[in-house]
């Protein structure tokens, strides 16, 4: 902040200031070998070690026991400045249910996504916008070509 008062008693180009923006913290992904979990607690490590190391590792309290065996660990942080942490891990349980359903689905270009099940419901997935902004395009196209006289070779792009 200090340096944009600078500029601008120095009348230079001020460079105003701006906000950080929502997601600039980016997330943290720990291997799993590397962190200890004892009890509600987990140590994430930072770089460094012996004597040389500037900052303590940082202890961090969870809310829920984590699984098992987590392969990784991605630490995040939102807009209200909380931090959490998402585990990766596999489970080996599948099981497929004893009465199956069927879904069909087909990609347009109007919708996203029209389906059908077996009892002959329709879905619809709209919010698919994109097209609208091509036609636009097209359409002030063509209407630069339509003023053009007819059989000239004259291109409008």
């Amino acid at each position: 902040m200090a340096a944009f008062f600078r500029r601008v008693a120095a009348v230079e180009k001020p460079g105003f200031p701006r906000f950080k923006p929502r997601h600039q913290f980016f997330p943290l992904k720990y291997p799993g070998a590397y962190l200890a979990v004892s009890g509600g607690k987990i140590t994430l490590p930072t770089v460094g070690k012996g004597k040389g190391k500037k900052f303590e590792n940082v202890v961090a309290h969870l809310t829920e026991t984590p699984p098992p065996n987590f392969k990784e660990v991605a630490v995040t942080k939102d807009s209200r400045g909380r931090y959490y942490c998402c585990f990766v891990y596999e489970t080996n349980s599948y099981s497929p249910s004893d009465n199956p359903t069927y879904l069909g689905i087909d990609l347009g270009i109007q919708t996203l996504a029209s389906g059908v099940n077996e009892q002959g419901r329709v879905y619809q997935i709209g919010g698919f916008k994109g097209y609208r902004w091509f036609n636009r395009q097209l359409d002030k196209i063509r209407s630069r070509r339509s003023s053009c006289k007819k059989g000239s070779r004259l291109t409008v792009s």
